[in-house]
């Protein structure tokens, strides 16, 4: 039986839309039990002061528990995105495997307005 990327993935909203002022604005938990990866797609609207975001790992739900996942677990081998002042209107994404049950991302510095969506794929492997 062929299994089809279509009927293995959904989106979520990670971020609701956020004006960032300085940082420090948790998305919301992505539970990825029975997921095979999950990436963050993020879109930034509008920019005054670049715009850096991080990827949070957890085993408990509900906001609490969270660290910021491990550079060797970063698909690109960089936990940190940053989105310039001159980038308005753009987007960018982040990812990681190997993930503990539930992430999130979390605005780390900057300014303007920003919204993201997470990509869970399911495992198509069976």
């Amino acid at each position: 039986m062929r299994k089809d990327l279509i009927f293995g993935t959904s989106l979520l909203e990670s971020l609701p839309t956020t004006v960032v002022s300085g940082g420090g604005d948790d998305g919301e938990d992505i539970d990825s039990l029975r997921k095979y990866a999950v990436k963050h797609v993020i879109h930034v609207e509008a920019v005054s002061t670049a715009i850096t975001i991080k990827l949070q790992e957890s085993s408990v739900g509900g906001g609490s528990g969270y660290t910021d996942v491990a550079a060797n677990q970063m698909i690109g081998g960089v936990n940190l995105v940053t989105i310039s002042a001159s980038d308005d209107n753009t987007g960018a994404q982040i990812a990681g495997f190997n993930l503990k049950r539930y992430q999130r991302i979390q605005t780390v510095s900057g300014a303007g307005t920003c919204h993201a969506l997470a990509e869970l794929a399911d495992d198509l492997g069976s």
